[in-house]
């Protein structure tokens, strides 16, 4: 049976809407006054029906159609299963929605995480900077990007500035992230941020790091190794071997700060020949666990250095807040006398130390570029070659490598045969 529209009675002043149902029933449905309006939504309910008998999604082009239904019409729809009550949800407040997005999230992580949290207010900030919590529909790829690009840091040393391009990918990953829990838990018909571009950390990258070189390494750690117990204003309980084996671990293994803090004396095999440090998989970047080896020298000093620590005690001793570590290394270089800030624009900060490592797993341990992809957890070849792109070689070495094309004996001979033809002149 056809979905048609029934001229109205005398009593009547709508058209009606008359079909067979996906499950066989005939029904028939408040249409509108005008013939040209019911004639439309005899078509919208027809194609409901039709996705309900195929088990397919609404077609999205009904997106802006199911959003302003009645209330008092959507739920009979809903009634009589031609929309998913789910459809309807977004709705609801955004802050319900955001809760239940958050709920969701927390089955993915670790208990303790504050991804869930961060993830939602994240969300919650793109939706106040648009100007309403309350629309699902007003998101749009332009709207987001604008608002996203506007943002400042609200806390920590760059308050006030502009976000960083790394942080404004993590915006829009997250809120699309959003929108796609949305459509695969039928709350909405269709992604409105589907053509947005989440990635492009490396794109346009705020801070340009340098690698380290192994000279400057060297004399970071000759300074270690003479300094004096505490520096000027310290507060942290660390000495300079606490922040040495940190920088050493790092600049060893490419683990990056939050997988270092996490590190306890359980995750170091020392029973295995080389020694292996162990990353869970809740802490890792791409969500994976992995087991690095680490060169004989370094599992020796943590060994050494783990004395006393019961299993599950934190190995290294990092501070809370992160941003200490940075700084602690800025100080470091600066009295090891390193330079840190280049002309260029390059510097060298904490995550550097990552690229460093990467750097001469390349050119010091003569690794291929696939063995360099999977000891830094790296998703592709591209990315390994995004994180040499700033390194740059010791020229000196470069120079002592170059083969000597002439004898030194003949050129003295020459020089002397030369000489003597200029005094006869």
């Amino acid at each position: 049976m056809e979905w048609h529209i029934v001229k109205p009675d005398p009593q009547r002043k709508k058209w009606q809407i008359r079909g067979k149902l996906w499950n066989g029933r005939i029904v028939k449905l408040p249409g509108h006054r005008d013939k040209q309006i019911a004639k439309k939504m005899c078509d919208n309910i027809a194609s409901l029906n039709r996705s309900k008998k195929f088990w397919e999604l609404p077609d999205p082009r009904l997106a802006d159609w199911i959003a302003g239904l009645p209330e008092q019409e959507a739920s009979r729809y809903a009634e009589l299963g031609l929309l998913d009550r789910r459809l309807l949800d977004k709705k609801k407040p955004t802050d319900d929605l955001l809760k239940d997005f958050c709920n969701n999230s927390r089955v993915r992580c670790k208990p303790s995480s504050r991804t869930p949290r961060t993830n939602v207010s994240r969300v919650r900030r793109v939706f106040e900077a648009i100007g309403s919590l309350s629309k699902f529909d007003d998101l749009t790829s332009t709207k987001v990007m604008e608002a996203v690009n506007k943002m400042i840091v609200e806390f920590g040393p760059r308050k006030g500035q502009p976000l960083s391009q790394k942080t404004r990918c993590e915006y829009f990953a997250v809120i699309k992230s959003f929108c796609h829990w949305m459509v695969k838990n039928k709350m909405a018909t269709v992604n409105p941020l589907e053509d947005l571009d989440a990635s492009g950390g490396y794109r346009a990258p705020v801070r340009k790091r340098r690698p380290m070189s192994v000279s400057d390494f060297r004399r970071l750690v000759s300074y270690f190794r003479s300094c004096s117990p505490k520096y000027m204003g310290q507060q942290l309980p660390w000495t300079p071997k606490d922040r040495l084996m940190i920088y050493w671990t790092a600049v060893m293994t490419g683990l990056r700060a939050k997988e270092l803090k996490s590190l306890t004396p359980a995750h170091v095999n020392f029973d295995v020949c080389p020694a292996t440090i162990r990353v869970d998989g809740w802490i890792a970047k791409n969500s994976h666990s992995a087991l690095i080896p680490i060169d004989g020298e370094l599992a020796v000093a943590l060994k050494n250095y783990a004395v006393g620590l019961v299993p599950d005690a934190p190995l290294l001793r990092i501070p809370k807040q992160l941003d200490r570590l940075r700084r602690a290394l800025h100080r470091d270089l600066d009295s090891a006398g390193i330079k840190r800030v280049f002309d260029d624009g390059s510097v060298v900060d904490f995550h550097t130390l990552r690229s460093t490592a990467i750097c001469w797993w390349i050119t010091q341990n003569k690794l291929s570029l696939v063995q360099v992809q999977h000891r830094a957890r790296l998703k592709t070849l591209e990315l390994v070659q995004k994180y040499v792109d700033d390194y740059s070689p010791d020229h000196a070495e470069l120079i002592e490598g170059t083969p000597q094309l002439f004898d030194t004996d003949d050129e003295d001979d020459e020089d002397d045969e030369n000489g003597a033809r200029v005094g006869a002149r």
